[in-house]
Order: C-alpha cells, then structure tokens, then sequence
C-alpha cells in the first residue's frame, strides 16, 4: 500500500497527523483525550499481532497486522506533536513572563553611574 504511494503524499499525511496533534496541544483535556486514544489505539495494535495465531495467515490478515500498529504509530506521532508543543508553549512563556517582569529595565545591582 505504502510502496506505491508518491513521497509528497506520505509527507502530507504525516503532517497532516502532527497538524491533528498541535490543533490538541490547545488545551489539556484534548491532549488528555488524545492521549486516552492513544493508549485505546496502541493496546488493540497489539492485540491485531495475534492475528495470525487466531486465524490461517494470508497476505490480507498480515496486512491488517501492519494496519492496527501503523495506525498505533500514528496516533504515538500525533500525541508527541501535542507534547512537543505544549512544552514549547510553556517555555516560551515563561519566557515572555521573565521579560515581562523585569520590564526591559537594567537591575539595581548590576548598573554602574
């Protein structure tokens, strides 16, 4: 499936998949639910492995094998995206608060006449 499939088209999809991860960096209960899918997604990932234990292993249930952990990946992507930027905005305002405090003003001790 993927073998056939343009490189621009993949890159699309992956950034499709982060873009799904930043638009749940937003707030805290949509991290939180995203990652309660992530972890839903990732156990029946797992579980799709014994796939070939409880049926006679053809190319199309192996193919489903790969589908359930491919798809698993893709939610770990977008979860880390969501990590990713709700550290970035955390840094960055912490940052901005810093700045904001000091008031862009030299300090008492630090300034010579």
């Amino acid at each position: 499936m993927w073998q056939n499939t343009p490189l621009a088209y993949r890159l699309l999809f992956v950034m499709g998949v982060m873009a799904l991860g930043v638009a749940a960096a937003g707030s805290g209960t949509s991290v939180a639910h995203l990652k309660l899918f992530t972890c839903i997604m990732s156990l029946a990932g797992l579980a799709s492995l014994g796939i070939p234990f409880l049926t006679v292993p053809y190319p199309v249930t192996m193919a489903e094998v790969f589908m359930g952990l491919q798809f698993a990946s893709m939610c770990l992507l977008a979860l880390a995206a969501a990590y990713l930027v709700r550290l970035g905005k955390a840094h960055f305002v912490r940052i901005d608060a810093s700045a904001t405090h000091h008031g862009g003003e030299a300090d008492a001790r630090t300034s010579r006449v």
